[in-house]
């Protein structure tokens, strides 16, 4: 049924459907044993906590983080192997924060070649550190909008931060499968919103294409 489902060009037939529900009864009926590992024992967690706390943790979404529409803030935000930053004009803001040793020590620039292979599942990536610098965006307009909640009338204001990583963008909605750093960071996003009036959208822009003044 998989084979099938791949060679086919029409993903809105019937058949197709009728494959993609019957796949998915199977697995979902499937007794066999599977080892939970940490990363997914963490997010099963964090998921139970959510669904048996209705009245603590807000289960929808409000429409005015899903419809396409115009931002109410902007930032932009950047990192490099040794530092990351970002500002936002409309919130009068701006941020930098130098990484700490630990952090600098197994980026790409700072591990030998001989010990990137040994270290793969240590090192930190400049997609890693762009993706923690939106999440840090994120993060301090939430609390400025906590702060002063007059600076914007909608009461679900959109946050739309620009970046020039194509990684860290797809990770806000899409999850990191390969990189459990990235879920790691993607665990700490999904705090954030949880129960958060402000929603975050990312683009991203080319990296010459950066101006700023």
């Amino acid at each position: 049924m998989v084979s099938e489902m791949s060679q086919s060009t029409f993903p809105q037939d019937l058949r197709y459907r009728f494959l993609q529900r019957t796949i998915a009864k199977e697995i979902y009926k499937c007794e066999a044993p599977v080892f939970i590992e940490k990363s997914m024992r963490s997010e099963i967690n964090i998921i139970k906590e959510i669904l048996s706390q209705p009245d603590k943790y807000n289960l929808s979404t409000p429409i005015a983080h899903v419809v396409s529409r115009e931002p109410d803030f902007i930032t932009y935000s950047d990192a490099c192997l040794e530092a990351a930053g970002g500002f936002s004009k409309d919130l009068k803001f701006w941020w930098n924060v130098e990484w700490p040793p630990s952090i600098k020590s197994l980026t790409l620039k700072n591990l030998r070649v001989e010990r990137r292979c040994k270290l793969s599942n240590k090192l930190v990536s400049i997609n890693l550190l762009e993706f923690l610098t939106e999440i840090i965006s994120y993060a301090t307009v939430t609390v400025r909008f906590l702060q002063d909640e007059t600076l914007c009338a909608q009461p679900y204001p959109i946050l739309l931060n620009w970046t020039d990583n194509q990684t860290s963008q797809a990770w806000i909605k899409k999850t990191a499968t390969r990189t459990p750093k990235g879920k790691a960071l993607q665990r700490i996003i999904c705090s954030l919103v949880i129960n958060n009036t402000l929603g975050i959208k990312v683009d991203f822009i080319q990296g010459v294409n950066k101006r700023f003044s």
